[in-house]
């Protein structure tokens, strides 16, 4: 979009494929999101980025706890919409923070009559060793919320941590 030397911005059309399997949960889901990246004081040694957007999911299988369908189907088709946020920080190309969001919001189409949140946060900071290798290190939570007409609401949280030596090729 602009490219003024001291900043740079850029739109992106995403078609995505979300997957998140851990001991909480299990989500899959097809979206299509618009975004506005930005590169911000390009020509300092202090750097910014950022990244905002939102979109739809034109279907997602959520997890439903009260549904049993033939074959082992427990899981309510649902459509809704999503957002996403993140910001980093680079100090002298040495070493960097980010802060990640992704926020989802759901329907169900077939399935228990029920809505979902889907939350994703994370943190993490790396340092770069030289110009080839660094170290990271992150923590996050996956959270999902689950409303059912005439069943309980449903809570499901998994917090991570994350460790990662990286290299550039």
């Amino acid at each position: 979009m602009e490219n003024d030397g001291h900043a740079q911005h850029m739109y992106t059309i995403t078609m995505n494929y979300d997957f998140i399997k851990n001991n909480a949960f299990q989500y899959g889901g097809q979206s299509f999101a618009f975004k506005l990246m930005s590169n911000w004081n390009t020509d300092s040694k202090v750097q910014f980025s950022s990244e905002i957007g939102s979109g739809v999911i034109a279907l997602g299988a959520v997890p439903d706890k009260y549904l049993f369908y033939g074959e082992g189907r427990n899981y309510d088709y649902c459509a809704g919409i999503q957002v996403v946020a993140a910001g980093k920080v680079n100090f002298n190309k040495r070493f960097e923070a980010a802060f990640n969001y992704r926020g989802s919001r759901f329907q169900t189409i077939n399935g228990n009559p029920s809505s979902y949140i889907l939350n994703t946060l994370s943190a993490d900071l790396r340092g770069y060793l030289n110009q080839k290798f660094s170290l990271a290190a992150g923590v996050g939570q996956y959270s999902l919320n689950g409303f059912f007409r005439g069943f309980e609401y449903v809570a499901e949280i998994y917090p991570f941590a994350r460790f990662s030596l990286g290299y550039i090729f």
